[in-house]
């Protein structure tokens, strides 16, 4: 895919600053994505000027509407959430009436375009429906809903791509015999339903593509079925859903890095339309200087701090190596994935490590091949484990071909569980003649450009920038209560922080305007966190730190380059020929 199309990006909230940096970082050329929440209009206040400021870059923007407003819930009393996450339970509900939830959208679409004067470039309809905090529908359900929704939002607005269904995973069923995204295909095929694209989200290893072939699989049924021409689409990837957990600091460490480049060199080589990363910068909260403390999955920090992952997008996105250079990665590969592209004389080549466990492997494989892996694992093991054979295999009831397949895969899933923890020797051969020289050289390890290991370091330079944010914050909101005729200053905000609305109260400020300075304050503070990211970006600790091919362990003979690559990091290095 394009630059554009790999540089995908979901926010929650835009500002002008934020927008920036991550056209700075690479993906403001890109696709960005906002999703509005039907049971809660509050979702989608700002997603108008958000987009505004996303087109006015140059962006491509998709919306993703999810959940059934309380009016056309055919439960509205059912109002509890007791996941805590996703929707109440009466918005998981397929609406009432699919053509009221389509003018509902419509109704939406009229004001963005009035107050905002933008519209989506594509609209997807619903959000990882086959997942209980999302929805409780069934895959009829919600074929029949896509179908007279996206009838109906296509007569009223043609130039609008749609699609769906933001899956969670590629493989879904939900109670089907194949994968959602593959019903998706046949539901429009037969009803003449717009699709304009398939959507799924991707949180794993970043070379899970290349096992799944999804984006071929889906391409070939369309064809098939005479209904091609529609996108392949992951609306949401990273390592996981949620940084909670020991998994935190793997975001903003190499980790990211590597699942990043092998995902965006994956998707080039098999053919993904377009992908967004999930998340843009790490989300508020109000824990206060959180940045780099891993609990959040951005491409920056709050403050505006790069991580590795960020640094690894700027440097595969950079629109001097706009060139491809093809690649031939080994065919049974999923751990190591390169990318290369090339300005000029100068070849640029990366190389990611993002270590897929055993546990992974054989699951997805066992799945790929019609298996269960809860029911293959234990008769792999009483045939005998790493030196079952097909004879044993057969012997504890697999026919011929579940054992020929089994055996086929788990040599790979035996050598994934050794390199999850050791480094690889990786080769890699140039083509050609042409004398070259190594350039340049750049590693993202746990201890080579790892900005969060110098967090305490970073910590002063942090705290000032919080504190420039707060004070700001703090001015613009003393300024709206003394232009509501309530003379305020700044100290005073500050110091009712902690009980602001009965301080509020207590001065006879109606509830209404206290809102709206309290609103004031957390947006200015948000919307000005970023104003001291370039300063953050040019310290001694987070400068990217180049090496020699020496101090990187390279090594070359005849047109072979030799290193190692710790599990889960990065290398770059630049060919001059």
């Amino acid at each position: 895919p394009s630059r554009a199309a790999l540089g995908g990006i979901v926010g929650w909230r835009a500002t002008p600053l934020l927008l920036d940096e991550l056209d700075d970082v690479g993906v403001g050329r890109g696709w960005y994505r906002r999703t509005f929440m039907f049971h809660d209009a509050d979702t989608g206040r700002y997603i108008g000027e958000d987009f505004a400021f996303a087109r006015a870059r140059g962006m491509n923007t998709l919306l993703t509407c999810v959940g059934t407003p309380q009016q056309l819930s055919p439960y509205p009393e059912k109002i509890e959430n007791e996941y805590g996450t996703g929707l109440p339970q009466f918005a998981r509900f397929m609406p009432t009436s699919a053509s009221g939830w389509a003018d509902y959208l419509l109704l939406y679409l009229d004001d963005m375009e009035t107050e905002y004067g933008v519209l989506p470039d594509c609209i997807e309809l619903w959000n990882e429906v086959e997942r209980v905090e999302w929805s409780s529908c069934t895959l009829t359900e919600y074929l029949e809903f896509y179908r007279v929704v996206s009838k109906h939002l296509r007569a009223a607005r043609p130039n609008i791509r749609l699609g769906g269904p933001g899956l969670a995973g590629a493989r879904s069923t939900m109670g089907g015999s194949e994968s959602v995204l593959f019903a998706m295909i046949r539901n429009a095929a037969s009803s003449n339903a717009p699709l304009d694209f398939v959507s799924w989200h991707h949180y794993a290893p970043g070379s899970e593509l290349r096992l799944s072939q999804m984006p071929v699989r889906l391409r070939a049924l369309g064809a098939g079925l005479g209904h091609s021409g529609f996108e392949v689409a992951v609306t949401e990837w990273n390592i996981a859903p949620s940084a909670q957990g020991a998994l935190g600091p793997e975001f903003d460490g190499p980790h990211a890095a590597a699942n990043l480049l092998n995902f965006y060199a994956t998707a080039a080589l098999h053919g993904l339309d377009r992908n967004y990363c999930f998340l843009d910068r790490d989300e508020e909260n109000d824990r206060g200087i959180t940045d780099f403390e891993g609990v959040s999955l951005g491409l920056i920090t709050k403050h505006g701090l790069r991580k590795p992952i960020s640094q690894v997008i700027k440097l595969m996105l950079d629109p001097a190596f706009d060139e491809a250079v093809p690649i031939e990665p080994p065919s049974d590969e999923y751990n190591v994935m390169g990318y290369a592209s090339r300005n000029g004389n100068v070849v640029r080549i990366m190389v990611g490590n993002d270590v897929v466990t055993a546990s992974w492997l054989f699951t997805n494989s066992a799945r790929q091949y019609g298996m269960e892996p809860g029911w293959l694992y234990p008769l792999w093991l009483a045939a005998g484990g790493p030196r079952a054979t097909l004879a044993s295999l057969i012997a504890q009831g697999l026919t011929l071909q579940q054992a020929e397949v089994t055996m086929a895969f788990m040599p790979a899933v035996l050598l994934s569980d050794f390199y999850s923890t050791h480094p690889r020797t990786i080769h890699v051969e140039l083509l050609g003649s042409a004398p070259f020289t190594i350039s340049r050289v750049i590693r993202f390890t746990e201890t080579v450009n790892a900005p969060a290991q110098h967090r305490a370091v970073l910590l002063p330079f942090l705290t000032a920038a919080f504190d420039r944010s707060m004070l700001l914050g703090c001015e613009a909101c003393a300024l709206l209560l003394s232009n509501a005729g309530y003379p305020t200053t700044s100290a005073e905000v500050f110091a009712a922080l902690n009980q602001f609305f009965d301080w509020a109260a207590a001065r006879g400020i109606p509830y209404g305007i206290a809102v709206s300075a309290w609103k004031t304050f957390q947006d200015t503070r948000r919307d000005t966190q970023l104003l001291d990211a370039q300063l953050l970006n040019s310290l001694p600790e987070t400068q990217l730190k180049e090496e020699t091919a020496a101090e990187a362990g390279i090594t070359v003979t005849n047109r072979e380059l030799l290193f190692q690559l710790e599990p889960n990091t990065v290398l770059m290095l630049e060919v001059t020929l």
